[in-house]
This record gives C-alpha cells, sequence and structure tokens, in this order.
C-alpha cells in the first residue's frame, strides 16, 4: 500500500498550497471556504456510486484512471503557476476534479488490501497502511507549505510526478484475486 501512502502524502502537500494560492489571488476568505466546499462536494454527490463501482470493476484500473486524473490536474496547475496565469476557476476546477477522482479511488483502493496480502497478513498490512496514512496527514501540509515558499508551482509538480508514479506503480502491481 505504498503506493496509496505516495497519493495520500502528495494529497495532503497539495492541500495546503491550494489555500495559499487562493488566498493570494483573491484575499477573500470565501473564496479560500470554496476551495473545501469544491473538494468535498463530488464526494457528498457520488457517495452512492462510487462503492458500487469499485464493487463491480476492476480496482486496480480505477486507482490508476484516478491518479492519472490527478496527475493530469496538477500538471495544468504546475504549468499554470510557472507561467503566472494561475486563476480562482482553474484552482476550483482542479480541487473538483481531484474531489472526484478521491471519491472513486478510496473505496476502489481500500477494498484492494485482501488482494495483494495472504488473509493471516490483512491485519498487519492495514496497521501498516494506517500508519504511513498517519505520516502523510502530519508531513504532508509542512512540506506543501515549505515547497510553496519556494515557488507555488514546485507543489504543484511535486505532486503531479507523486500521482503519475503511483499510475505507474498501480499498473505494475499484481493481486492474488479479482483486483
Amino acid at each position: 500500500m505504498c503506493v496509496r501512502a505516495a497519493s495520500s502524502l502528495a494529497m495532503q502537500m497539495i492541500a495546503v498550497s491550494f489555500g495559499w494560492q487562493m488566498y493570494d489571488l483573491t484575499h477573500s476568505a470565501l473564496a479560500l471556504g470554496f476551495i473545501g466546499l469544491a473538494q468535498f462536494l463530488p464526494l457528498l454527490l457520488l457517495v452512492l456510486v462510487v462503492g458500487h463501482v469499485a464493487d463491480r470493476y476492476d480496482r486496480r484500473a480505477i486507482a490508476r484512471a484516478c491518479e492519472v486524473v490527478e496527475a493530469l490536474a496538477m500538471t495544468a496547475l504546475c504549468v499554470a503557476a510557472a507561467n503566472g496565469f494561475a486563476q480562482p476557476a482553474l484552482l476550483y476546477t482542479a480541487v473538483a476534479a481531484l474531489g472526484t477522482a478521491r471519491a472513486f479511488e478510496s473505496p476502489a483502493t481500500s477494498a484492494l488490501l485482501p488482494n495483494l496480502v495472504p488473509a493471516e497478513l490483512i491485519p498487519a498490512a492495514a496497521a501498516r497502511a494506517s500508519s504511513a496514512q498517519q505520516v502523510a496527514i502530519i508531513a504532508g501540509p509542512a512540506i506543501g507549505g515549505l515547497l510553496y515558499a519556494v515557488h507555488p508551482a514546485v507543489p504543484y509538480g511535486i505532486a503531479a510526478a507523486m500521482f503519475a508514479m503511483s499510475a505507474v506503480l498501480m499498473t505494475l502491481m499484481r493481486t492474488r484475486g479479482t483486483g
């Protein structure tokens, strides 16, 4: 589940970058609040669909597709930030795309663990995955803030590379049963 940890670290890292960039662009607390809404709304709207999709289709393919969407969204933000044409609408669109991808990716990757390890190792694997997730939640915002201080494009570029790497690793991942 190293793939999920890398993806989670990237997501936590850019969450702080979204907030900083939106505030730098608008100086509006309301616009900043809408970032959270844009990320959460797809999850709320898709809650009844995503579990069914994860149960019905290849979980690795779902996760890989989501990682590709996330990498593309981050690439677009990286290019926009690097060239000075990032706008609030682009940020909202990228955040909504990430929220939609996360809505599908989370149940798919969560349900994938039993197909990766033998039954007797599931508790240990779940504990390690949980620990990696906690490290990402704690370290991600700090790393994202430091990278944003270097330049707004830097955390987006690194996140794009991490999402792309996760997509490749998800492709290479082999399962013991239906994925």
